[in-house]
């Protein structure tokens, strides 16, 4: 599961540079990811530089 902290987000765009899937929208403070073409990589939370992007286990 994807989970974006914005109060850390700066709004870099590296998260929506390094996504293979472009599912990512990124302005500060704000992330928007299209879930039909989100895999669940992690490759967006790799290189976010303030940990505001992670990537968690689904609950339930």
């Amino acid at each position: 599961m994807f989970v974006h902290d914005a109060s850390e987000c700066e709004g870099c765009g590296e998260c929506m540079r390094a996504c293979p899937t472009g599912a990512l929208l990124v302005s500060v403070g704000y992330v928007e990811v299209d879930a039909s073409k989100c895999r669940a990589c992690g490759s967006c939370a790799r290189v976010c530089p303030t940990g505001a992007l992670r990537m968690e286990p689904k609950r339930g």
